[in-house]
């Protein structure tokens, strides 16, 4: 992260947490170092600011950073930390969520049980997006849990098995094509 600014603010306001950064060789060798990459927050604006997280990004890169590109990367980013954890936790949920009870071998509880979590994540999901300032991530998110609400009922409509969608419930395949969803 930028200047490392954001695990500094965090150790200095948490002292229940451990801040611990890593580095594949020397401290300098690394993309804080050269702030090539990494997550630009502002999550305290009475202590810090976008122009402090640039500045910052611009003097560490030793001239060797785009300044439009920096800007960017620093303005278009989450405000919040917080932000990328509860981001970060929601595609994990997701990503669990299809693929224990949404996966090859369904069945209409887990389906149901599934639609259930979705709904969950879908109105934290919303809460996040109308607290916070869009990014990428968070479009992509809401996209995804979107499109796996259409694929749980899908599912759950089929009346029968067919290829890679295996239903325990209605385990037959007709020996007709027809339109099996109602």
């Amino acid at each position: 992260m930028a200047g490392l600014s954001a695990e500094i603010g965090i150790a200095e306001s948490r002292n229940d947490l451990n801040i611990l950064v890593r580095s594949k060789t020397d401290r300098e060798e690394s993309n804080t170092s050269w702030a090539q990459s990494g997550v630009a927050a502002v999550w305290d604006f009475s202590k810090d600011n976008f122009e402090k997280h640039m500045k910052d990004t611009l003097v560490a890169g030793d001239k060797l950073c785009d300044p439009e590109i920096v800007k960017t990367v620093v303005e278009e980013d989450t405000t919040n930390p917080d932000e990328m954890v509860l981001l970060t936790q929601s595609w994990k949920e997701l990503r669990d969520i299809m693929s224990y009870f949404v996966g090859i071998v369904r069945t209409n509880t887990r389906l149901t049980r599934a639609l259930d979590r979705l709904h969950i994540l879908y109105k934290g999901t919303e809460e996040l997006y109308n607290s916070s300032k869009l990014s990428p991530q968070l479009s992509e998110l809401r996209n995804l849990i979107t499109v796996a609400y259409l694929v749980c009922r899908a599912a759950q409509m089929r009346r029968e098995s067919r290829g890679l969608h295996y239903n325990l419930d209605f385990p037959d395949k007709y020996d007709y094509l027809e339109n099996t969803i109602r």
